[in-house]
Formats: structure tokens, sequence, C-alpha cells
């Protein structure tokens, strides 16, 4: 008789814990992808590299705020390496700067002119002007998760 109920308590946690994970896998998302960037051309070791991805084109690419993701890194010379995890599939655009004054902003001269090197995802450093989302978007999925950002070296 305790041996038929040991077997049923078993039992009864075993049926429990199935459909705990049937339930938690609901929970979870299977398309989070991890996008590795690389930023080259950084000149100096100081300050950091910010990497701002959009998901849309409203705010891109001057207004930090819209970015679905803004990640920093220490700059180190040559290229940075930076991963961002835990992105769904789909169509982004990156603009990455060197604040090298690490002053947590993109500095500019009184008429607007860019005082800090940056960069866009699918554009050579030779463009010239400020390219639209579409011209810079890239599609994130399992079989494409990387991107170079060629930084412009303007002084």
């Amino acid at each position: 008789m305790q041996t038929q109920s040991i077997f049923k308590t078993v039992l009864a946690v075993a049926v429990m814990l199935v459909m705990y994970s049937f339930t938690a896998n609901k929970f979870q998302t299977p398309n989070e992808i991890s996008l590795k960037v690389k930023v080259s051309s950084v000149k100096t070791a100081e300050g950091n590299i910010h990497v701002l991805l959009f998901n849309q084109a409203v705010g891109y690419p001057t207004n930090p705020a819209k970015a679905f993701k803004h990640i920093k890194g220490k700059a180190t010379a040559g290229e940075v390496n930076i991963t961002i995890d835990k992105l769904p599939a789909g169509t982004y655009s990156i603009v990455a700067f060197h604040d090298k004054n690490a002053n947590e902003e993109f500095d500019k001269s009184w008429f607007g002119s860019p005082k800090e090197d940056y960069g866009f995802s699918n554009i050579p450093s030779e463009f010239c002007g400020t390219p639209s989302f579409q011209q810079t978007s890239f599609v994130v999925n399992p079989a494409s998760n990387s991107v170079t950002v060629k930084l412009m070296n303007l002084n």
C-alpha cells in the first residue's frame, strides 16, 4: 500500500514537471538572435564606441531616444566588437560613433558638421551625406547575424 502511494506521488510530480516545461516554453522566444557588430577604423583607444540599432526609420539616425537598442563599448584602436543580444529577427540599421571625450554625445561643430568619427551599416566610409534607413538597413536572422560598420575618419 505504501509503495502505491509513493508511486502516485512520483507520477504526480512527473506530470507537473512535464506540464511546466510545456508552459515555460511558451514564454521563451526561440527566435532571439545575437548580432555581432564590428566597428572598424577606430583611430584611438580614447573614450567609447556607441552603436545605435534602429528597427524603423522614425528617429534614424539623429535621435538616440528612438533607437531600438543603444550599446556602448570601450574604444580600442583598430576595431571594436560589440554583441547585441536578444534581438528578434527583422530589418535593422546601425549608426555608430566614436565618443572620444566620453561625454555620451555625438559632438558637432557650431555649424553642424561632425567633430567625432561616425559610420553606418552597409555604407562605405567614402559616402557623403546622411544615408536613409533603407540604404543602411540589413536583415538579422539565424543565418545572417553579423555586420561591419566602418567609421569615417574626419580628422
